[in-house]
C-alpha cells in the first residue's frame, strides 16, 4: 500500500511539473546514437567532455561545447505528441548566434536523469536521415 501511494504521489508531482522545470540543472552529453531507421542497426558511441547544457529557472542557459562557452535562452513547447526544445545561444568569440531545435524525450521516466535530444528543423522534421540522437545525463 505504501509503494502504491508513493508511486501515485510521484506521478502527480511529475505530472504537474512542466518539461522546462524538469530540465533545470546541468546535463552532460554521454552518448551519440546513429541509425535505427528502416531496421538498420543502431550504433552507439560513448562520449566524454563533449557538450554540457545548464538550464536555469529563468529560461536562461549556458552551453559548453568544444571548449567554448555560450550563453542563451530556451523554451519547451509541445507540438502534437512531441516536446520541442528551442535554444538560442550566443558566443562572444566571433559573435555567433545559434538557433537550434530538438525533440526531447526522457529516456528514464523513473529518475528523469537521462534525456535524448534529436536535432530537428523548426517545422519538427528530423534533420538527419541516419537516425541521430544524443543522450544527456543529469549531473546536478
Amino acid at each position: 500500500m505504501k509503494n502504491t501511494l508513493l508511486i501515485l504521489v510521484l506521478i502527480l508531482i511529475l505530472g504537474c511539473s512542466s518539461k522546462e522545470d524538469l530540465l533545470i540543472g546541468k546535463w552532460e552529453k554521454a552518448e551519440e546514437h546513429f541509425g535505427g531507421n528502416l531496421g538498420n542497426k543502431v550504433v552507439v558511441n560513448k562520449v566524454k567532455n563533449s557538450k554540457t547544457y545548464t538550464f536555469k529557472k529563468d529560461n536562461k542557459l549556458s552551453l559548453i561545447a568544444d571548449g567554448l562557452n555560450y550563453e542563451g535562452i530556451f523554451e519547451v513547447v509541445q507540438n502534437e505528441k512531441d516536446y520541442i526544445l528551442h535554444t538560442i545561444t550566443f558566443s562572444q568569440i566571433g559573435n555567433q548566434t545559434f538557433d537550434s531545435y530538438f525533440r526531447i524525450h526522457f529516456e528514464d521516466s523513473i529518475t528523469m536523469k537521462k534525456i535524448s535530444f534529436v536535432p530537428i528543423h523548426p517545422d519538427n522534421q528530423v534533420m538527419y536521415s541516419v537516425g541521430r540522437k544524443d543522450i544527456y545525463e543529469k549531473k546536478d
